[in-house]
């Protein structure tokens, strides 16, 4: 099966504020539900800062990246036709800073930094802090899975838009996002296509039993895997 992206219609409109869980979210989100307490989704780094960048300036370009770029600001609530997310736009991020001994920092990193986010709370899924030592300046970014991967913190935080926005240049715009493939999955999930897709691995695997995630709506689950029927 596949899907096919179309980039010529903007599906992530200013006015639009509620989006379906991607499949692989909502597997996700389950497994968060399942265990609050763990940081096994958390995507938390560090890196050291050139003494010569100005920490206001830091400050500020994570606060660009995270007023520009919309899936920052996703939560999840749960509705009477399922989970969705929810684009809060007043949800704020607070960048925290800290002075701490060398030792102390190495410590927090290791330690400290990587904790559970509440889902359904009051805060961002993103979290920023910056700690100054009597040697070195850190920058700390922690965003859960449900909203970013491994690349999402590269393009961020890494290779392009801290840098952009610490010079002060306009962020680019995403010509296709988390958003608008969670719309076009749901899409697809609706069509002819994903029935055609399931039909022919219900004929290709003839006499099996397909499991099924669900988040507890009435909505078809997620086949995750087969099993033999006794």
């Amino acid at each position: 099966s596949q899907l096919h992206y179309n980039t010529d219609i903007d599906i992530r409109e200013a006015l639009m504020t509620r989006y379906p869980l991607t499949k692989a979210q909502m597997g996700v989100y389950l497994e968060c539900v399942k265990h609050p307490y763990s940081t096994q989704y958390n995507n938390p780094w560090s890196t050291l800062l050139d003494p010569q960048l100005d920490p206001d300036r830091i400050e500020q370009a994570v606060q660009s990246i995270y007023a520009a770029r919309k899936e920052l600001h996703l939560q999840f609530t749960e509705e009477a036709d399922g989970t969705v997310c929810q684009y809060e736009s007043d949800v704020k991020l607070t960048v925290k800073r800290h002075d701490m001994t060398e030792d102390e920092a190495l410590s927090y990193q290791k330690d400290g930094f990587c904790r559970p986010f509440a889902l359904n709370g009051d805060e961002p899924l993103i979290r920023a802090e910056i700690i100054f030592t009597e040697k070195n300046r850190y920058l700390l970014i922690d965003l859960h899975h449900l909203i970013a991967d491994g690349t999402t913190d590269l393009f961020l935080f890494s290779h392009r838009d801290l840098s952009d926005a610490y010079e002060g240049k306009k962020l680019e715009v995403h010509a296709y996002g988390l958003l608008d493939y969670a719309n076009e999955e749901q899409t697809w999930y609706s069509g002819k296509a994903y029935e055609r897709d399931k039909a022919f691995y219900k004929n290709r695997f003839p006499g099996m039993s397909f499991a099924t995630l669900s988040d507890g709506s009435d909505k078809e689950g997620c086949i995750l895997f087969s099993s033999e029927k006794s």
